[in-house]
């Protein structure tokens, strides 16, 4: 969870950067998104029931 945590920082700090510099800070902006839904879904889904369904629904399917 530190890493997480210190990767959100560094894009923060990066979008920060950027937009106080005048430049295009989106990419951080999509980027720091994409990566805080993964990042904070990481210790609740895999245990969740959609998740459990959705895994036991692939094993089937490949075995």
């Amino acid at each position: 969870m530190v890493a997480f945590a210190l990767c959100d920082v560094l894009l923060v700090g990066l979008l920060i950067y950027e937009y106080t510099k005048g430049k295009n800070y989106y990419t951080y902006l999509v980027s720091l998104f994409i990566c805080s839904i993964f990042h904070y879904a990481f210790p609740w889904v895999p245990g969740s029931a959609i998740w459990q369904g959705f895994a036991k629904g692939v094993v089937d399917w490949l075995f």
